[in-house]
């Protein structure tokens, strides 16, 4: 599918059309799923795109992506960012829905700061964990832990949460929004 993705892309930017693809295995080193993806079964269609206009196309593409990613790229890291994608804006609101406004500046600044000492604290105590007790134990260790959120998401008391008003869906408010994040004009 990657390929189908990155081939597609480079037919469409031949008519100026620009696509953007997020493949987090698309590395040139490492994991280069391009080197393992299937070939077409129609070689008469595959000879006329390797002597057409998409001619050394797929060489293009991997000069592209050799200069685009940083020498120490990273797969596992690239997963995470994209998880992170979903995952913030998701903490964000439960966060608005656990306060009251005048706190939620602070509950959004401790929220960030519990991960981030979550982020910094959380491998330190897997290297020992490991170290004391073993990998298999370590990762029990770490799924039992989650059972402590789920239960104090379960004791959570939905009556009291702060219900916070939604933004109706409108025509045109993906553009509104556009425009307020955009640059400033003065």
């Amino acid at each position: 599918m990657d390929a189908l993705a990155v081939s597609y892309a480079g037919e469409l930017a031949r008519w100026s059309i620009e696509t953007v693809i997020v493949v987090p295995g698309a590395f040139t080193s490492g994991t280069n799923h391009f080197a393992r993806s299937g070939s077409p079964q129609d070689k008469a269609r595959m000879r006329e795109y390797e002597s057409g206009p998409t001619a050394k196309l797929a060489e293009e593409i991997m000069k592209g992506f050799a200069l685009t990613a940083p020498a120490n790229a990273d797969v596992s890291e690239v997963a995470k960012a994209i998880v992170n994608v979903v995952d913030m804006p998701a903490r964000q609101t439960i966060v608005s829905d656990l306060v009251g406004d005048e706190d939620l500046s602070n509950a959004v600044a401790l929220n960030s700061a519990s991960i981030t000492v979550a982020q910094m604290v959380g491998p330190a105590v897997a290297g020992v964990l490991i170290a004391a007790v073993g990998s298999g134990w370590a990762f029990l260790i770490n799924a039992a832990s989650f059972g402590a959120v789920l239960a104090s998401l379960g004791l959570l008391r939905v009556t009291e949460l702060h219900a916070n008003t939604r933004a109706g869906r409108a025509r045109g408010n993906l553009v509104e929004g556009f425009r307020y994040g955009g640059p400033a004009r003065t």
